[in-house]
């Protein structure tokens, strides 16, 4: 029997969950801009490093391409097709209309590096469709988010409450009627400010107005839904939250190369007696004269901080008491849950690339900064702000539009180990969100205006049309996009559950089946949802719940805890026990409605998957940006 992941997360209560505390919660710098525009984000002061082969130093500290050329004076930035310049990294950029010959030659080695296999890039055979109009580009190098309005806020009431939305943005706007204040949802933090142009003040998600808790699910911005208390979404992401990726590592074969940028370098971790190695691109810990090295989700152990290593068949203790406020703070989302003499069975859950329970509802990130190494290499460390982090329920946490904005988008590459985006091996899906009238997640739609967005190109051109969307082969952050599926040797991905892209609804309405209307408890009572209300099983037949009596077909005086039988030995139709006093009416419409709720979860999903094909990346650095449109096993 199959059963959706949304089903079973639907009709499961809400467990205890520990959250997460400490966080900081201060909002960083909120830029709102009129016109297209795009947030190039370094890593605090910009770090040069001579480029071998070529005469330009180059910007270690940011996931854009940006290059400093000392004889010209003049930086340059890469983007699809395009080169950008500006005399002062901070200050006004502009197209570059004639490249240099150095720069072209550069360009072809990008691009080449972007193509290994040979094939032509989407975006060069669409080059003659690229848009006059260029972004402003916005550099900054402490922590800030863009919001960009396409033009003059266009303020549109949400049904059944006291709140307006802003309609021509992909972020999350409000104006609450009452208050007349506003609120913007950033990496599921809320901020609110009595005027657009701030200061913003951040609000605790149990303190919003109720009106949020009111915004209908299919409408355009039921995505916050997830980030205010209470809310059914809320409830469900937090559950989604505790789900582990797992995997079974062979003992004998699976290890790790550790690496330093020089001698190891030990710093304190914040709330332990541990430090940790801040010249790695991977986490090691030192607990007294024992190293551990976690390395795509696996525990590593070693009596040496050069190894040999081998794989931990336990975790220090004091990992549990590690501090938000330490780097190495995600690895208290790895685990070990058991060993066999040949096997030991790991898992992660989301907190290790960065989603966190936090009080009622899940955000990303710490909210600190953490400083990252540099010294002959460059290794960053996660952030919080930046990069439009936004809560799909279908995919998880995703980069959206407005990190990227035609010609100039982020690359990926596979240059860091891990960085800004938490565990090494994890890059968040990259899509949209539907916020221009297109149906909110809960609901249909998930399609963006049949023209593309407003201010930009056709709906097809990838890179400088419509963002990238999730592909719908499930390689979001909650199916696919698992880092124990990168092909390492004596690693195996648990994948022995079902997939839950494609089940239950869908499928029983294929083959013209009813829907699954039957319930069972604890005791072995069978129940069944009517549009008169619940039945029990009573022997051959079905009676009304509520006024369901124990009946002479079964033998109450049988103390065995066997069948009772008839003469003929065989186990009675009528004897399986029952036990109408068990029957909780409040409860079976709970696990009814759980399961509805579960089904259109699913529905969602696939229409979401289906509605969010496949794009290839237009000249990100060497992987996708799409994220995964199917859902999590």
């Amino acid at each position: 029997m199959e059963i959706s992941m949304d089903e079973l997360i639907s009709t499961l209560e809400s467990a205890s969950v520990k959250t997460d505390s400490k966080f900081k919660n201060d909002p960083p710098e909120i830029i709102i801009s009129n016109k297209p525009a795009v947030l190039v984000f370094i890593d605090g002061k910009p770090i040069l490093k001579e480029m071998q082969g070529y005469n330009y130093q180059k910007v270690e500290n940011s996931p854009f391409f940006i290059i400093f050329d000392p004889a010209e004076k003049a930086y340059f930035m890469y983007g699809d097709q395009v080169w950008f310049t500006a005399a002062d990294i901070m200050g006004a950029w502009e197209k570059l209309k004639k490249p240099s010959s150095s720069l072209k030659k550069l360009q072809e080695e990008i691009e080449k590096a972007n193509n290994p296999d040979g094939t032509e890039s989407v975006s060069k055979t669409e080059e003659q469709k690229t848009p006059e109009a260029i972004p402003a580009v916005i550099v900054r190098t402490t922590p800030a988010e863009l919001i960009v309005i396409d033009g003059e806020p266009e303020f549109t009431p949400i049904q059944n409450t006291n709140l307006l939305y802003v309609k021509n943005t992909e972020s999350y706007v409000f104006m609450d009627i009452q208050s007349q204040n506003y609120f913007i949802l950033i990496s599921g933090r809320w901020y609110s400010s009595a005027k657009m142009t701030g200061p913003w003040a951040y609000v605790n998600a149990d303190k919003l107005p109720q009106e949020f808790a009111n915004i209908p699910e299919g409408s355009d911005k039921d995505g916050v839904l997830a980030s205010v208390a209470g809310t059914d979404a809320s409830k469900e992401a937090i559950l989604d939250s505790q789900i582990p990726q797992t995997a079974e590592v062979d003992r004998r074969t699976a290890t790790v190369n550790v690496e330093y940028d020089g001698e190891p370098k030990f710093e304190k971790v914040d709330g332990t007696s541990m430090v940790y190695a801040a010249n790695s691109p991977q986490t090691v810990l030192r607990v007294s004269n024992k190293y551990y090295c976690v390395d795509n989700g696996i525990w590593f152990e070693s009596n040496s901080g050069r190894g040999p290593w081998q794989v931990a068949v336990t975790r220090p203790q004091e990992v549990d008491n590690i501090e938000p406020t330490s780097t190495v703070y995600n690895v208290k989302y790895v685990y070990i849950y058991d060993v066999t003499p040949e096997i030991v069975y790991v898992g992660y859950t989301p907190g290790y690339y960065g989603s966190y329970v936090y009080g009622p509802t899940v955000v990303y990130g710490t909210g600190y900064h953490y400083y990252a190494w540099y010294g002959t290499v460059y290794y960053p460390r996660p952030v919080t702000y930046g990069f439009s982090m936004y809560y799909n329920p279908y995919t998880g946490w995703g980069m959206s539009y407005g990190m990227s904005y035609g010609p100039v988008h982020i690359r990926f590459g596979n240059r860091y180990y891990g960085g800004y985006y938490g565990c090494a091996g994890y890059h968040p899906p990259y899509h949209y969100h539907p916020s221009y009238g297109g149906g909110g997640y809960y609901g249909h739609g998930h399609r963006p205006p049949s023209g593309g967005y407003p201010g930009h190109g056709g709906g097809n051109q990838p890179g400088y049309g419509r963002p990238d969307r999730p592909s719908s082969s499930g390689s979001g952050n909650k199916a696919g996009n698992n880092i124990y599926s990168n092909n390492r040797a004596g690693v195996k991905p648990n994948v022995a559950r079902p997939s839950t892209g494609n089940t239950g609804g869908d499928r029983r309405a294929a083959s013209g089946q009813q829907r699954n209307n039957v319930y069972a408890d604890k005791s072995g009572n069978v129940y069944q949802k009517t549009n008169k209300g619940w039945d029990q099983r009573q022997g051959n037949d079905w009676k009304p719940a509520d006024k369901a009596s124990t009946g002479s077909a079964v033998d109450r005086s049988n103390k065995s805890g066997t069948p009772n039988r008839t003469s003929t030995g065989k186990a009675s139709s009528s004897s399986r026990p029952s036990s109408p006093s068990s029957y909780n009416r409040n409860e079976m419409d709970r696990q009814s409605a759980g399961r509805d709720r579960g089904a259109t979860r699913t529905n969602n999903s696939s229409s979401y998957s289906r509605s969010s094909s496949p794009s290839r990346s237009s000249g990100g650095g060497g992987a996708s940006r799409s994220g995964g449109g199917g859902r999590r096993r």
